[in-house]
């Protein structure tokens, strides 16, 4: 799945056929996609056995994975980031912690004042999060320990405004029916 652009607000149509025939029809607006919020939670719960050997020039990436795992293993203890922006760390520290957390499936890029790359990895409720300037320069780098991050999601206001237009499309959609 990828997603890309400015707005979070998700409206969508979505239709679902077999052959010809029609079987859903519906609009779906939400914070967040419905096959997002499905997606994020098909990945692995970790286990003590996925810590990945260490490597040569390991500073901080040992101490950074059991924190993680600790985030992961306890949904009482989420949201979590860990900032690497703000802490001494090799590339080492960052293969680790990629070996360690493995590919997802979810890619979002959004663009705004720069790029941010929102990447789940193969753990659950485990996001990779680069943020970049208008020249590519790091301005963030994170790992986000929760279902979705918040960033991701549409704010409360853009909720109400979808709300809105979509009960004046329904409106305008009743009227012009033919009777």
């Amino acid at each position: 799945m990828s997603m890309a652009g400015g707005s979070c607000t998700h409206e969508k149509r979505v239709r679902r056929r077999r052959g010809e025939k029609l079987l859903e029809d519906k609009l779906e607006a939400g914070c967040a996609p419905l096959a997002l919020w499905q997606a994020a939670t098909q990945n692995l719960l970790p286990t003590d056995s996925l810590l990945p050997p260490p490597i040569d020039g390991l500073m901080n990436g040992l101490p950074l994975a059991h924190e993680l795992l600790a985030h992961v293993r306890n949904p009482d203890a989420q949201p979590h980031s860990i900032n690497l922006t703000q802490l001494p760390i090799s590339e080492a520290d960052r293969l680790f912690l990629s070996r360690l957390n493995g590919p997802g499936n979810i890619q979002i890029r959004t663009i705004g004042y720069g790029e941010s790359y929102i990447n789940a990895t193969g753990l659950r409720h485990v996001w990779h999060l680069r943020c970049t300037d208008t020249l590519k320069g790091p301005l963030l780098e994170s790992y986000e320990i929760c279902p979705i991050p918040e960033v991701v999601l549409a704010a409360p206001e853009d909720l109400v405004d979808s709300a809105q237009r979509l009960s004046e499309v329904c409106q305008w959609l009743a009227e012009a029916a033919p009777t």
